[in-house]
């Protein structure tokens, strides 16, 4: 009988021997197989999406070949020289006190951006204050240069007649267009796409 136990002790000495040696084979096998996986897939998606960045560089370069730089636009910005002249036009007395809104064109950001840029400005001199933003709900991406909306009979009010002074003085031109739907005591400013 012992000598049964031991040719059995020896069996499974032996086969476990060549499980250890199986599980050592099989781990570095394993492993070459998914290092070999990693590189031909790192390999393939290197090719694809190289071709189809090289393709997309390769379009905006030409596209933006075909522009100009005369015909890219620039941001419009009130320049120190017409801060200097709209300031003393824009000073108010101790008890007035405006406010109103600078809208800019929808889908326009440079819009957008000179409207912030003339709401700073007016936010800066003491008894004005502007709100606004681009307009999403009013058809006015057509709409060049600056507007102001006024109901007819408010347009020689004390703030629309500084406004106009004040931007007339800077070399900008603001066009009037009359809203009489508009609620008493409201006028709004349009910053419309660049041009004439």
């Amino acid at each position: 009988m012992a000598g049964i136990i031991e040719r059995l002790g020896d069996r499974v000495s032996k086969e476990w021997h060549v499980i250890e040696q199986a599980k050592g084979v099989f781990g570095i096998a394993a492993t070459f197989l998914v290092c070999a996986t990693a590189f031909v897939t790192w390999n393939v998606a290197g090719i694809f999406y190289a071709e189809r960045i090289a393709t997309k560089d390769s379009t905006i370069s030409y596209l933006q070949s075909k522009i100009s730089p005369g015909d890219r636009p620039d941001v419009r910005n009130l320049t120190p020289d017409q801060r200097r002249r709209m300031d003393p036009i824009l000073r108010l007395g101790p008890n007035e006190n405006y406010d109103f809104q600078v809208n800019s064109a929808a889908g326009c950001d440079e819009c957008e951006q000179f409207a912030e840029n003339i709401r700073d400005f007016l936010n800066s001199i003491p008894g004005w204050k502007t709100e606004g933003g681009p307009l999403m709900f009013l058809q006015v991406t057509r709409r060049r240069g600056l507007s102001m909306l006024i109901r007819s009979s408010e347009k020689q009010v004390p703030p629309v007649e500084r406004l106009r002074k004040a931007f007339d003085s800077a070399g900008l031109r603001l066009n009037e267009e009359v809203v009489d739907d508009m609620p008493p005591g409201r006028f709004v400013i349009i910053v419309g796409r660049a041009g004439p």
